[in-house]
């Protein structure tokens, strides 16, 4: 499946016909996420990372997958690639040997290893894909 700008759960702006315009981004409710609360993604760790400041002060908080990007950010697997790059590119990263921990939208935390494969990452971010093979990287 060919995925596009906005297809996760936290969602930003960027994308939109009135962005330009826009204040707030529309709200993702729990009955848009078809794929399953269980099966979705909400967050995941980018670890070291935090606000980036210039000299005007915040220039921005830079939250991996808030950007509503975060299908399109999934480029690489899991402590694939190493700061700062990781940080820019918005990929999952963490300091725990092997994996990263993700946060599904029922509020589970579950261990993605680094060896998960990337197209089902990819399933488990967006919220309306249909997938129903993410049950291999869901298992509790």
């Amino acid at each position: 499946m060919k995925y596009g700008r906005q297809r996760g759960v936290l969602i930003g702006t960027k994308g939109f016909p009135d962005s330009a315009t826009m204040i707030n981004p529309p709200a993702v409710r729990s009955k848009h996420i078809t794929d399953g609360l269980s099966k979705t993604i909400c967050v995941s760790e980018c670890t070291g990372r935090g606000a980036e400041v210039n000299k005007k002060g915040i220039d921005s908080l830079n939250g991996a997958w808030v950007s509503g990007s975060n299908v399109t950010h999934i480029d690489k697997g899991i402590n694939s690639s190493k700061p700062p790059k990781v940080w820019k590119k918005e990929r999952i990263f963490s300091d725990h040997p092997g994996g990263a921990n993700i946060l599904a939208c029922d509020a589970a935390v579950i261990f993605f290893s680094n060896e998960t494969d990337r197209a089902l990452i990819l399933h488990a971010c967006s919220r309306d894909g249909g997938e129903r093979h993410t049950d291999l990287i869901f298992e509790r």
